[in-house]
């Protein structure tokens, strides 16, 4: 996207020029404090305690509004069958005491742990 005219950032002193590229760092917006509290934190049950993370202009994995994408419940739907198969085929049991905080540097999609997690996977 591009900017149509030149925009004052309420609040701030920056002006986006009229012509400049915007963009929208995902990643930013779903490590907000203010939305996700302890944002670096692995907490599987985020959504259920926290009523506003769920709003979907908080969480944009797949976009929002008219631009959502339309395979959203599909691929969540298929990520939770591969690991219920997996997990009723396998045992994974970590070996640490903790999951490390993601990569912060890295500028892929999905965020990498900072280290790798160590663990044990063995057939049921």
């Amino acid at each position: 996207r591009f900017a149509m005219v030149d925009y004052a950032i309420p609040n701030t002193e920056y002006v986006v020029p009229e012509g400049e590229a915007i963009g929208v760092p995902l990643s930013w917006i779903n490590e907000d404090p203010e939305v996700h509290p302890q944002p670096t934190l692995f907490d599987p049950d985020r959504y259920q305690h926290n009523p506003s993370a769920s709003d979907p202009y908080n969480v944009l994995q797949f976009g929002a509004g008219v631009h959502r994408c339309a395979g959203d419940k599909y691929v969540l739907m298929a990520m939770k069958a591969s690991v219920s198969v997996l997990l009723r085929e396998y045992r994974v049991e970590l070996l640490c005491s903790e999951i490390p905080p993601p990569d912060h540097s890295y500028s892929g999609g999905l965020k990498p742990p900072a280290r790798p997690v160590p663990m044990r996977i063995t057939q049921r």
